[in-house]
């Protein structure tokens, strides 16, 4: 049987097409294959790949930027964007056997924008290519020291852990050109990344503090011991140079804090108002015991002051108004108070500060006084019908605290019928005015009277005892000439009398010589 073969010119093409996909095979796979030839055998290629260009990226998707809080450190991190980089095939050095059609290499090729998305711009290169570079710095601060990360470089395309004083204390990661501030405490003055270390070049050191108590020194030692109280709710004041005030309150112990003051001088004072009103000013730590003292500040030290105050009990001082009918001072068995008496208290300076009267049987009393000085006065208005104090009208005395006493007392006596009276004789008559006045035993004024040659002059009711009368001669007109002589015998322009509560002495003059 003769079998027809098939048409040369149609085998030969055949022939190609499958070389030509064998072709496009091991291409594809990288690996030489046999190819046939012409007469039915096959030879092995081992020419290189022909280049093929594709398009690779691996960019990863875009994150918005996100605020982390890690430990003290607050950073706003945009994670970087990783920009698309061409993958090339090598190229192929030897020609295939087999001819490539026109549509075929057509097909082949990349188009224009192909090749245009594949490529990489310099910029994208350049961010790829850089690699993160990170530098750090420490500088001190009022608060602590503040630790500066930068990233000179590239981006980071994973986050590095950081340490604090060797304690993992947060992670970052940083794009190209960005930077964090990372705030530590002075204890913790050592930040490391990786192989990075920072750490100030000097210690850093803290703002000065200023710190102490307001106590109740209940045994007046001037420092606080065991078991005394703290003054809780009081107003301690600190003034800078510039006269800048803050305040703090005293806690329950009295304890009161000021926290990173600036260097230099400062007034630290108690506000009288905010202490309980029992409590008086004992020490203070410049030792002048008046609320106030002084104090400088110095970076890295911790200032003190103290302040002791001491608790007020009032004193109760009182005493007795009564008719001292023997005359002898003192209070006596059968002696009986004068009620009704109005009595009078004044502070050292002098303001009254408080009144009272006595009661029926003369007692008087002021209650809740502090320390110092007052005087306690019996009002002569107010006093029983002809009768005056015979003791001091006016006691001074000062109030010791928790003190009491009650001998701050007035004795009256009743006036008597003794009087002394007397008269001015002129040589020539004449109608001037001259001024007598009468003077105790101890020399103060009793009282004057006013009276002319004419008129005489009067002086009643007055109790026993030594009197002197006295003209005043500086009074006297240019006229009229010092006395020729008085009643009893002078010239010195006084008369001396001695009553006995009874009897009266009378008849007391001043001879006067007067021009004409």
């Amino acid at each position: 049987m003769h079998h027809s073969q098939p048409n040369l010119p149609l085998r030969m093409f055949i022939l190609a097409a499958l070389s030509l996909l064998l072709t496009s095979v091991v291409l594809a796979q990288g690996t030489p294959t046999p190819t046939p030839t012409g007469d039915g055998s096959f030879v092995e290629m081992t020419a290189e790949p022909q280049v093929e260009v594709t398009a690779e990226t691996t960019a990863e998707p875009q994150v918005e930027a996100t605020t982390e809080v890690l430990a003290e450190v607050t950073a706003v991190i945009t994670p970087p964007v990783i920009a698309p980089t061409a993958t090339l095939a090598p190229e192929s050095t030897e020609t295939p056997a087999a001819p490539i059609e026109p549509e075929q290499t057509e097909a082949a090729e990349a188009t224009p924008e192909q090749t245009e998305a594949a490529e990489a711009t310099p910029e994208q290169t350049e961010a790829a290519e850089a690699a993160p570079s990170l530098s750090v710095s420490a500088e001190c601060a009022d608060q602590g020291v503040i630790f500066t990360v930068s990233n000179d470089g590239g981006a980071m395309d994973t986050s590095l852990e950081y340490a604090l004083d060797g304690v993992v204390s947060g992670s970052l990661q940083l794009g190209a050109g960005e930077s964090l501030s990372i705030d530590a405490s002075y204890s913790q003055p050592v930040l490391q990344i990786g192989e990075l270390i920072a750490a100030v070049d000097a210690p850093c050191l803290a703002a000065g503090t200023l710190s102490g108590q307001v106590w109740h020194d209940a045994n007046l030692n001037h420092a606080p011991d065991a078991g005394e109280a703290g003054l809780a709710n009081v107003t301690v004041r600190v003034t800078d140079s510039a006269n800048t005030v803050i305040e703090a309150i005293t806690d329950a112990q009295g304890y009161y804090a000021f926290a990173a003051l600036a260097d230099g001088d400062y007034s630290v004072s108690v506000v009288p108002e905010s202490l309980p009103a029992s409590f008086a000013a004992i020490y203070d730590t410049d030792g002048t015991a008046d609320g106030q003292t002084a104090v400088t500040i110095v970076r890295g030290s911790e200032s003190h002051a103290n302040f002791g105050y001491r608790e007020l009990i009032p004193s109760v001082l009182g005493g007795v108004v009564w008719l001292d009918s023997n005359r002898n001072g003192g209070l006596d068995a059968n002696e009986a108070g004068a009620g009704n008496v109005s009595i009078s208290l004044r502070n050292a300076a002098g303001e009254t500060v408080g009144s009272t009267a006595t009661d029926s049987s003369g007692h008087f009393e002021f209650s809740g006084l502090f320390e110092g000085g007052y005087t306690v006065s019996a009002e002569a208005a107010s006093l029983p019908y002809n009768t005056f104090i015979g003791t001091s009208p006016n006691i001074a005395f000062n109030a010791v605290m928790g003190q009491s006493r009650s001998d701050l007392s007035f004795g009256l006596q009743t006036a008597s019928s003794s009087t002394i009276s007397g008269f001015i004789q002129e040589q020539f008559a004449s109608d001037t005015v001259f001024t007598v006045s009468l003077y105790n035993a101890s020399g103060a004024l009793i009282a004057s009277a006013q009276t002319n040659s004419a008129d005489g002059f009067s002086f009643g009711q007055l109790a026993a005892g030594q009197y002197t009368v006295r003209l005043n001669v500086e009074a006297l007109p240019p006229n009229v000439y010092f006395p020729v002589n008085d009643s009893d015998g002078g010239t010195d322009a006084s008369v001396i009398v001695t009553l006995d509560g009874a009897n009266a002495a009378n008849g007391i003059f001043f001879n006067l010589l007067i021009s004409a």
